[in-house]
């Protein structure tokens, strides 16, 4: 398969990372890293993101415009979860827009998109929802042209990595995501592989703390306990296995009354390189690259992105006058001709029958003559046989002709006596 290109970037740095499929396993050929510089070249006419941009880029040998796949990160985006009722399928982008207007802060002309992650025992569904300001989506896309790329969609990190986990590490439990970002924390509930919940906590500049961690936790366990969904969170998985991850995990495990475990995404990929040449540098933390890995692996598989703010659900397009003029015409015509045939069947049907008769009319002096000859053979033949002498009857009338036996001289003949 194709290689694929995913990115992300945040207040101090762009991660890039172009990826493969080896067999069953997401194979990561780059894995780029590069800081954004806080004053701008003035020997460039590139802002310091779009620069940081196009080395990394340059970094993973890309060449030309190349697509991208780019992953905002929760704080990017506005995301509630909607009980809405069980309506048809094409009628939930109009529903759903009509509720983000009600509800949503963004403006409510950017890109909406949902995901159904579940029903309701009185008839009713879960509906996921996201939107993101249209200026956001604009400065991604502007900012990727600029560096050379295009962005073909632009996904959302809760459900990537989500998504990413489960394949790896499925349960049937409910599922808190710990992701320690630069400058954030990002909190994702997730069941059967589908974001629930997220939620994400800018670190103060004193830095990340264990204790920080454990009450933003606690925060987040409490505000999804809140929500319509059935479930309660039941393990925490921490996205990394440095020290700092583990020693967060020991925190976690004495406070809380949940499973915590460690994860390393790099532990279910195959890592054939890691560039470090160039203005490209080895990350520090892999970890922090979990949902532009998720969001590979999501669409190197075959499947589509969960949320997609290019590419978002929308209604059906609405027939034109003259597509809709145009299949009544259809029907016209259709039933005209069904019409006619209905018509035109009968005499058809009449007219056979009359060339049947006609031809057995034209066919009835020939079969006459036919018949008078075998009649006359058979009366010729009756005749004969009522005319020919029969010999068995001649020689039965020639003997009741004969004298009977005493009219004979002698005596007469007898069974027991015979005279001479």
């Amino acid at each position: 398969m194709a290689k694929l290109i995913t990115c992300e970037w945040d207040s101090n740095s762009v991660r890039l990372l172009v990826s493969s499929v080896q067999g069953n396993n997401l194979a990561i050929d780059k894995m780029v890293e590069i800081a954004i510089s806080k004053e701008s070249d003035s020997d460039s006419s590139l802002t310091p993101l779009e620069s940081a941009l196009a080395a990394a880029a340059k970094a993973a040998g890309l060449r030309g415009q190349s697509d991208v796949v780019f992953v905002l990160r929760r704080a990017q985006t506005e995301m509630r979860l909607l009980t809405l009722p069980n309506i048809p399928v094409d009628e939930l982008p109009d529903t759903v827009r009509f509720q983000v207007a009600q509800e949503f802060n963004t403006a409510d002309e950017g890109p909406i998109d949902f995901a159904v992650i579940g029903e309701t025992d009185d008839n009713q569904i879960f509906v996921s929802v996201a939107t993101v300001a249209p200026e956001v989506l604009a400065d991604v896309i502007a900012t990727s042209n600029m560096a050379g790329l295009t962005s073909s969609s632009v996904v959302l990190s809760s459900f990537s990595t989500a998504h990413f986990l489960h394949s790896q590490t499925p349960t049937s439990q409910h599922r808190l995501i710990i992701d320690l970002l630069d400058g954030e924390i990002e909190l994702t509930v997730s069941h059967n592989g589908m974001a629930q919940f997220a939620r994400s906590v800018k670190l103060p500049e004193s830095g990340l703390t264990s204790q920080r961690v454990l009450a933003e936790v606690r925060r987040t366990i409490a505000s999804y306990s809140n929500q319509p969904t059935p479930g309660d969170i039941e393990i925490a998985t921490i996205v990394g296995n440095s020290k700092l991850h583990q020693k967060i995990q020991d925190e976690l495990s004495q406070h809380l009354m949940i499973d915590v475990d460690l994860y390393n995404p790099l532990d279910d990929c195959i890592v054939t390189s890691l560039d470090n040449s160039d203005a490209a540098s080895t990350p520090d933390e892999p970890a922090q690259f979990t949902a532009l890995i998720g969001t590979a692996y999501q669409l190197q598989i075959g499947e589509t992105a969960t949320l997609d703010f290019v590419n978002p659900r929308k209604p059906p397009a609405p027939v034109s006058p003259f597509r809709q003029n145009l299949k009544y015409i259809a029907v016209g015509v259709v039933g005209i001709l069904l019409a006619a045939f209905l018509l035109i069947r009968p005499i058809m049907t009449a007219q056979n029958r009359i060339e049947q008769l006609q031809a057995a009319v034209q066919d009835k002096p020939s079969k006459d003559k036919a018949n008078k000859a075998l009649t006359d053979r058979l009366q010729q033949i009756t005749s004969f046989e009522d005319s020919r002498i029969n010999w068995l009857d001649e020689l039965v009338s020639m003997s009741n002709k004969f004298p009977p036996p005493q009219t004979g001289p002698g005596r007469p003949l007898c069974s027991e006596n015979v005279y001479f």
